[in-house]
């Protein structure tokens, strides 16, 4: 093939835009590199080696670089927020899905192993804790380690929501009522999942 330094690097980016599509940033980069020594080693004058004779070739190699690697960036940072869209997707299908389930218990009566139920059953829980403030009743559903009612009454106690990934354990405070003020502190429940 007779082929310009110009209609090489078309070529060239067109394999680097592909590259991206499918593989890490890291790797990316190694193939951009890779494909501005191969055009300057097979197409820039001098030929067969490294060395740029016209200020305007190596320019023009510069532009090559910077614009694979953009490209490269942009490619991955589109794959990062793809993922984080579905995983948000896969999150709101679940809140829905347990939103018909509680829709579905009686609401003259709160029934606790039925809330607990469709929270393990809706997110794949191995364990679901419910402390109600107002009965100071813990209710828990499937295999629970031995300190989940402590730590599930504690979360209520302390008043925050906790995240511990050393035990696969999440803590949230729930409320019954719309109002957050302190006096309705009594409308308040801690809710563990693990």
């Amino acid at each position: 093939l007779h082929l310009n330094s110009t209609a090489a690097a078309c070529i060239y980016l067109i394999g680097v835009v592909l590259n991206c599509l499918d593989c890490g940033p890291w790797a990316a980069a190694a193939v951009s590199v890779m494909a501005v020594g191969c055009l300057d080693f097979f197409f820039i004058q001098p030929i067969f080696t490294f060395n740029v004779d016209d200020p305007v070739d190596a320019i023009a190699l510069a532009a090559f670089l910077t614009s694979s690697l953009l490209v490269c960036r942009l490619a991955g940072k589109a794959r990062q927020e793809a993922r984080a869209a579905r995983r948000d997707r896969d999150h709101v299908e679940r809140l829905y899905e347990l939103a018909q389930r509680l829709i579905s218990l009686d609401p003259l009566r709160l029934d606790q192993p039925a809330l607990l139920g469709a929270v393990r059953s809706v997110f794949s829980l191995k364990a679901a804790a419910l402390f109600d403030a107002a009965t100071a009743g813990l209710y828990v559903a499937g295999d629970a380690g031995a300190d989940l009612e402590d730590r599930t009454r504690q979360a209520y106690i302390m008043g925050r929501d906790s995240d511990e990934p050393e035990w696969s354990a999440a803590f949230r405070r729930l409320r019954s009522g719309a109002k957050r003020s302190e006096e309705h502190t009594s409308e308040l429940q801690s809710l563990t999942t693990l």
